[in-house]
C-alpha cells in the first residue's frame, strides 16, 4: 500500500509538471505575440490555453481523493496532509515527493510572474490603442465641423 500511494502521488505530481511545462511554453508564445502586437494570435492562444487550465483543475481535484484516503481534512498545502504522507510512505519517499512539490511551486511562481508582466504589457498596449481611437474620433469630429462650415461631404 505505501508503495502504491507513493507511485500514485509521484504520477500525479509528474502529470502536474507536464501541464505546467505546457503552460510555460504557451507563456513563451504569449510573450512573442504581445511583443509582435498580434492580438488575434494572442486571443487564439488564450482560448487554447483554457483546455490546459481545465486539465490542471482536474489534477488539482485529484488531491481531494488523496486527502480522503489519508483521512486528512485539509488539502495538499497543509502540514497535516504531508505528515500523513510521510507516515505512510516513509522519510526518503516523502522527501522525494516534497522536492517534486517544491519544483512545481517554483514553476507556478515563475509562470504567474511572467503572466502578470504580460498582462501589464497588454494593458499598456490597450491604453495606447484607446488614445489612438480617441484621436481618430476627435479627428473625425473636427473634419465634420470643417465639412459643415465648408459644405464638404462628411465621413460616415
Amino acid at each position: 500500500m505505501p508503495v502504491e500511494l507513493f507511485q500514485d502521488l509521484e504520477e500525479l505530481l509528474q502529470k502536474e509538471r507536464e501541464v505546467y511545462s505546457r503552460l510555460e511554453k504557451m507563456v513563451n508564445e504569449e510573450e512573442v505575440l504581445v511583443q509582435d502586437e498580434n492580438w488575434e494570435g494572442l486571443l487564439e492562444l488564450l482560448q487554447n490555453k483554457q483546455s490546459i487550465i481545465a486539465e490542471q483543475e482536474v489534477l488539482q481535484n485529484s488531491w481531494v481523493s488523496f486527502s480522503s484516503f489519508l483521512d486528512v481534512h485539509e488539502g495538499r498545502e497543509s502540514a497535516a496532509f504531508w505528515d500523513a504522507v510521510k507516515e505512510k510512505v516513509g522519510e526518503s519517499s516523502y522527501t522525494y515527493l516534497t522536492d517534486l512539490v517544491e519544483d512545481l511551486r517554483s514553476a507556478v511562481l515563475e509562470i504567474v510572474a511572467r503572466e502578470e508582466k504580460l498582462r501589464d504589457q497588454v494593458e499598456l498596449h490597450l491604453g495606447e490603442l484607446r488614445k489612438k481611437m480617441l484621436q481618430v474620433q476627435k479627428g473625425k469630429a473636427a473634419y465634420r465641423s470643417y465639412a459643415k462650415a465648408g459644405n464638404i461631404s462628411t465621413l460616415k
